[in-house]
This record gives structure tokens, sequence and C-alpha cells, in this order.
């Protein structure tokens, strides 16, 4: 039976959605859109250097993601709880990328470097997760309308993480508060997943 839109939107768990998506995608969209060039401008690496870089980190976003996948799927089919177990390698991804801002205090740019490795990496404990946990707790007869939304916020943060990145860079001429805002982000993040993605606040069909 349908839901209607605005009943969607009336429940904790759909804005928890939303906001753990912006969240997570905002880490992602600093990561393509800024991270070379924080490793050219203030780690000093070559243009050539600090794209590959960026895409080693994605790589290892990469790895990761199927690899929990995978593990989640094995864990749900031997009788794991399939909401604890997702929500577990979401919030769990999100914890892990917020470790870039260990990056923004090292002074070695072998530690900036490699946490900024280990956060996108660990991101991907996330990517495949966050999106079976919406289909896991939505209603079968809602869930085009929900991707529609989860996409909405997705392409959100692809707008604001930029620009909002560049102001600060602009405002302060360092990639510190920037940095330090992408580890708020993502613990704002880890919030809305923690409070806010239950089943008993799911709509009933």
């Amino acid at each position: 039976k349908p839901i209607p839109f605005m009943r969607l939107f009336s429940t904790r768990l759909l804005w928890g959605i939303i906001i753990g998506t912006f969240c997570y995608n905002y880490f992602v969209y600093f990561c393509m859109t800024w991270l070379p060039a924080y490793f050219a401008e203030s780690r000093g690496l070559t243009l050539k250097a600090s794209g590959a870089y960026t895409g080693f980190s994605f790589g290892g976003m990469a790895v990761t993601a199927m690899v929990a996948g995978f593990v989640a799927d094995r864990m749900i089919v031997r009788g794991a709880d399939p909401v604890r177990t997702r929500k577990m390698f979401t919030v769990a991804g999100l914890l892990v990328a917020s470790t870039v801002v260990i990056g923004a205090f090292a002074e070695s740019n072998q530690v900036a470097l490699a946490f900024s490795i280990i956060s996108l990496s660990g991101l991907g404990l996330a990517t495949a997760n966050y999106w079976a946990l919406t289909q896991t707790l939505m209603p079968g007869a809602a869930i085009g309308r929900i991707a529609g939304v989860q996409n909405m916020a997705s392409n959100l943060s692809g707008i604001v993480a930029p620009l909002f990145t560049g102001w600060m860079l602009q405002a302060t001429g360092s990639y510190s508060a920037p940095i330090f805002a992408v580890g708020g982000v993502l613990l704002v993040g880890v919030l809305a997943y923690v409070l806010m993605v239950h089943a008993r606040y799911a709509p009933q069909a």
C-alpha cells in the first residue's frame, strides 16, 4: 500500500537517513574536489603525486566497500540482525573516516597522508551498508521515493562541500578549518544513525 509522501517526511527515520547520507557524501565530495589541492598546497606534493594519493585513497575505499558488504551479508545469512549489522558497519565507516582530522594535526607529511588514505578507505565500511540499511528499514512501497530523497541528499552535499570548503579556505588561509569541518560533519552523521535510524521509527504501510 502506497504511503503518502508527506508522511514519510514526518518520520524521524527518514530525516536520520537524509542527514546521514549528506554527511557521508560531504566527505566524499571534499575528497573528490579538494583532496588533491590539499596534498599539493599544504603538503608540497607534485600534481602527479597528489593525483596518485587521491586515486589510491578512492581505490582503498572501493576495496573496503566490497569486503564490508560481503562480510555484512555473510553475518546476516548466519543469523545476525540485518538492521543492527548494517548500522554497525555504517557507523564504523563514519567514525574511521573522521580520523582525517588527525592528519590535520600532524606535522609529518607521511602521517597526514597516511590518515587521508585510512580515513577514505575506512569510509568504505559504510558504502554498501548505508544504502542497504535504508532498504531494510523502509517499506517496499516507498523505497523508490526514498531512494530519490537519499540521492537528493547526496547531491546536495556535492554542492555544499566544495563551496563551504573554498569559503573556509579563503577565510582562514589554511586547510585545517575545512578538515575539522569534515570531521564535525562525519560525527553528526554518526549521531544521526545512532539516534534516529531505528526500525521503531519506520513508517507503516
